[in-house]
């Protein structure tokens, strides 16, 4: 009888492993990709810090957010806009626009006082996430099961990001570990977890 329910026991905690969802808690900016050369974007929830590492002192830049990739600003497309004067090689603006669309990729476009606004470069792009999005743990292709397909995408991501980008639901699924970055540690507790799913149920 004891062995029974020892093995019910397991059951429902390998079950309750393999349901285990993930949920965004917060509307957030995902996906968030630099497309100019000394430009660096980062994604902290609602907000986006972008970094531009090729400025001359006493310069001042312009980040403009707009909701196309048009690279003019106007009253329809302008959700967000910052100007501030670089201190050294570096200027750094914190983007957090206050009406986006939930699942729309927006396009930061950057410009220095030398320039045009027509001339501005378009310097990074990011897509907001407005609803949370239920993934499981684990699935990080999405096709319903945890299994060698995700240790492969899950190795190919890491090869390059770039190249082999995530969905931002694969993001959430491949954060297994949970601690906001996708890196080795969740790809061994994925293998790890394949080997013996009762012995490595995934965390919670």
């Amino acid at each position: 009888m004891k062995r029974l329910t020892r093995l019910c026991l397991l059951s429902a905690l390998l079950v309750m492993a393999l349901c285990f969802t993930a949920l965004a808690a917060e509307p957030s900016i995902v996906d968030a990709k630099s497309e100019l050369s000394g430009v660096a974007i980062t994604a902290d929830g609602d907000k986006a810090t972008v970094t531009y590492s090729n400025a001359e002192s006493g310069k001042y830049y312009m980040v403009f957010t707009l909701s196309d990739n048009s690279g003019v600003p106007n009253d329809s497309n302008l959700v967000y806009i910052d100007q501030k004067t670089a201190e050294g090689s570096t200027v750094e603006f914190v983007v957090y626009p206050k009406a986006l669309e939930n699942g729309k990729t927006y396009y930061v476009y950057l410009s220095s006082n030398s320039e045009d606004i027509g001339a501005m470069k378009l310097a990074a792009t990011f897509k907001y996430q407005g609803t949370a999005a239920a993934v499981t743990k684990g699935d990080i292709n999405g096709d319903g099961s945890i299994d060698a397909k995700d240790v492969a995408v899950l190795r190919r991501y890491l090869a390059d990001k770039v190249k082999n980008a995530l969905t931002a639901e694969g993001q959430l699924a491949a954060d297994i570990n949970g601690d906001s970055s996708i890196d080795a540690k969740d790809l061994g507790l994925l293998r790890r977890y394949l080997s013996d799913k009762v012995k490595y149920p995934l965390p919670a």
